[in-house]
């Protein structure tokens, strides 16, 4: 799966994780998976030759089976596609939906990603288009900032509790915070970043791995709890999940 993020430009870094591009393997029939990793992203179908439709998709809860041939992609940090757009991202979890329903300017990013004759200038464009609307941007809520850098930072599977605790407000305001910003309430949050952080940590030692150390180092109750969370966000078991990486 040819897939290439590029950083965005530092007048946009607060709030965009990256720009990318995909362009699927044509020698095999089998979809891509995709895993969630709490971002939302605006998804630019160029599969179609001489068409391109804009789509939007949610934060998601478990993977995606992909066989669109090319996509660009905006991938907004959590939280800041409901400060962007202004509607609750609760909204969108785990669905994907043509950005023309809910974005006017649709038609002005479509019309400049056909004008423009590689990636390179078409991911420029969406830069410059979306500098251009910088001014929508609003800050995200300081106690979901304060939470997301809790999350971020600690290996160990956190609660709602300590959340709660460290953000000053209550677990009830906590969820409806994450359920307007982020899509997805606190704890879903918690498991997908962490299910990450393991994946990325197996990655990183490329070796044979023990997932019993693995569990206990993240925070699950023990290597079936981790196998489960394996399942439903990869679609697999982690055995298999690598041999196919």
């Amino acid at each position: 799966m040819p897939y290439i993020e590029y950083l965005p430009h530092p007048a946009l870094s607060p709030y965009i994780q990256c720009f990318w591009h995909y362009q699927s393997d044509e020698s095999s029939d089998n979809p891509d998976i995709i895993i969630p990793d709490n971002c939302s992203d605006i998804l630019i179908d160029l599969s179609q030759q001489g068409k391109i439709s804009s789509l939007f998709t949610g934060t998601m809860t478990r993977p995606i089976f992909s066989s669109r041939k090319e996509l660009i992609g905006i991938r907004f940090k959590p939280g800041y596609a409901y400060a962007f757009f202004g509607i609750p991202m609760k909204e969108f979890a785990d669905i994907i939906v043509e950005l023309n329903d809910f974005w006017e300017d649709t038609d002005l990013l479509e019309q400049g990603i056909y004008s423009q004759d590689n990636i390179f200038q078409r991911i420029n464009y969406l830069q410059n288009m979306l500098i251009s609307h910088q001014n929508k941007f609003l800050p995200i809520h300081v106690s979901l900032s304060d939470a997301l850098q809790s999350i971020s930072s600690n290996t160990e599977f956190n609660s709602v509790d300590n959340l709660s605790s460290e953000t000053g407000v209550s677990r009830q305001h906590l969820r409806r915070i994450f359920l307007d910003y982020v899509g997805i309430n606190p704890v879903q949050y918690m498991r997908i970043s962490r299910i990450r952080k393991t994946i990325k940590h197996i990655r990183k030692e490329k070796k044979t791995f023990d997932m019993s150390f693995i569990a206990q180092d993240f925070g699950y109750y023990d290597q079936s709890h981790m196998i489960l969370d394996f399942r439903k966000f990869t679609g697999s078991t982690p055995n298999k999940f690598f041999s196919q990486k």
